[in-house]
């Protein structure tokens, strides 16, 4: 499967790569023209258009070298780039991110796919977060599930 997303990924950087060598020549063929004098404005209005088309075509190359990139890499070196992107590569803020996928981890697995909640037993307070507040019977089971762990329901409200 990771082969066949490479070969895709191939495919498009050299698509991208294609177009973007059309768009450098287009450029240079267009400031050869700009240079004769009493140029008229629509050709200038082109040749801003394919710059901007040329910017977004170098981003573009961009973001294929990067995912190029990530699918050569194994899912723990995928999620450190990925920590060190948004600043969570190292420190307290890191331990903290551990911590909370180490919880997640060890959640029980035996939970049907539905909002239900079927055991109650757990040693410690749970606080809910239910998605679906509307659902009356969901708003059930996750307030029974904190009634009896010691927690509390949470709603969360977006403004």
């Amino acid at each position: 499967m990771l082969s066949a997303e490479v070969k895709v990924l191939t495919h498009n950087l050299e698509a991208l790569q294609q177009s973007l060598a059309k768009a450098q020549q287009d450029m240079s063929n267009m400031v050869k023209v700009l240079a004769t004098p009493g140029e008229n404005a629509s050709l200038r209005e082109n040749i801003f258009l394919r710059r901007e088309h040329l910017k977004t075509l170098h981003a573009e190359q961009r973001l294929m070298n990067s995912l190029d990139a990530l699918a050569g890499m194994s899912a723990d070196s995928q999620m450190e780039q990925a920590l060190a992107a948004v600043g969570l590569a190292s420190g307290k803020n890191h331990k903290d991110f551990d911590v909370f996928i180490k919880g997640l981890r060890e959640l029980p697995g035996d939970e049907p796919p539905s909002d239900r909640i079927v055991y109650f037993n757990i040693p410690s307070p749970v606080f809910t977060l239910p998605i679906g507040k509307d659902n009356p019977d969901t708003n059930w089971h996750y307030k029974t599930l904190a009634e009896k762990t010691g927690g509390k329901m949470l709603h969360m409200e977006f403004q």
